[in-house]
């Protein structure tokens, strides 16, 4: 009887480790795959999107007047973006309106690995610029 219950305990076991190696595999964020995630239209699409989309910060309280901020985002298996967070700054205000505009982008054409769909995380440098 004990035999037999440690060999389902042991079976048990296993299966609980399976489960929980296919679940941290689904998980996985990758930064380099064999086929990066592509804005809808490409870099010059993308660049008129953060053009026409972005403002300038209207309770700019910070000194620094024109900069770049970076802001990282994970790009779903199915193009969308999540997990929007500015990692490098000139600003709060600067920082919060850079993450508004890559919120409001649509879904990308997402990565892949081996031919399957992957998370991936990318940085994106956006600048802030006065005019001359």
């Amino acid at each position: 009887m004990k035999k037999y219950f440690y060999s389902k305990l042991l079976i048990f076991i296993v299966l609980i480790g399976f489960t929980s190696i296919s679940q941290i595999k689904a998980q996985d964020v990758y930064r380099k795959v064999d086929v990066m995630p592509e804005f809808v239209g490409g870099q010059t699409a993308l660049n008129q999107f953060i053009t026409q989309n972005i403002t300038w910060p209207k309770a700019s309280n910070d000194a620094v007047k024109e900069g770049t901020v970076y802001v990282t985002f994970i790009v779903e298996k199915d193009g969308s973006i999540t997990q929007i967070k500015a990692v490098k700054s000139i600003g709060e205000s600067f920082e919060k309106e850079a993450e508004n505009v890559v919120k409001k982008m649509p879904k990308w054409t997402p990565g892949k690995n081996g031919g399957q769909a992957v998370r991936v995380m990318l940085s994106l440098p956006i600048e802030f610029k006065t005019k001359k």
